[in-house]
């Protein structure tokens, strides 16, 4: 399964017309801070059944049902997080509403769905600013090339430059792409312990960066790596 994260999508506004549809909207991001998946889906449903919730709070809602295994309710919601964010013209994140759409529909064999959803993200980002979404379209085609064996031109996708291997032993496994030119760096970590391991100190070439996540896989936390 490809995942993606999202991420913190701040300025939730809208009013609730009772005490009690507030404390179900407020339970249910507390909840969702709180990675009570199970949870933040119940409250936030009950919220937005009485008022159309934020697109924030239906991008969350998103998260909750696919991380509970609700499937096609996390496709809806996200298509309507989509429309939303359009609505409001935040062309970034409804381009990242998209993507995410995509990729939830290709491990399902929906490759034109998901093409359709790919191609107006691609759209919406026609002319903007280098952003983290534009990243994500890269996505695609780099596993694509990976799946069919070719994990050098993959890896060329991401990332330029020189590799460079920082760390290994049998559980963890930590490189770096350099960078050159107009072609990014990457930092590609390998754990082999799943979610119970401590990291690892390590010296890369960056100093001062910012990092943006570009691909990832975990079994508990799918949706949510750290910047």
């Amino acid at each position: 399964r490809i995942t993606m994260s999202l991420g913190s999508m701040n300025g939730r506004t809208g009013l609730r017309n009772s005490r009690t549809d507030a404390d179900a909207l407020q339970k249910g991001r507390d909840a969702f801070q709180r990675r009570a998946w199970g949870e933040a889906f119940s409250q936030l449903s009950a919220a937005d059944r009485k008022s159309s919730l934020t697109p924030e709070d239906l991008v969350d809602l998103a998260q909750a049902a696919f991380l509970t295994g609700r499937d096609r309710e996390g496709g809806d919601l996200l298509s309507r997080a989509h429309q939303a964010f359009l609505s409001r013209g935040n062309t970034q994140p409804a381009a990242r509403c998209a993507i995410w759409l995509a990729f939830t529909l290709l491990p399902n064999g929906e490759s034109a769905k998901a093409g359709g959803w790919f191609s107006r993200a691609a759209r919406l980002l026609d002319g903007q600013p280098d952003c983290v979404e534009k990243g994500y379209l890269l996505l695609p085609d780099g596993y694509r090339l990976f799946n069919a064996g070719d994990a050098v031109t993959a890896h060329e996708k991401f990332a330029g430059g020189s590799t460079e291997i920082l760390y290994v032993d049998v559980n963890l496994y930590v490189m770096q792409r350099t960078g050159y030119g107009d072609k990014p760096g990457l930092i590609y970590v390998l754990n082999n312990r799943g979610d119970n391991w401590n990291g690892r100190m390590v010296t890369t070439k960056f100093h001062n960066a910012s990092f943006v996540p570009e691909a990832w896989w975990s079994k508990t936390d799918m949706y949510c790596p750290i910047n």
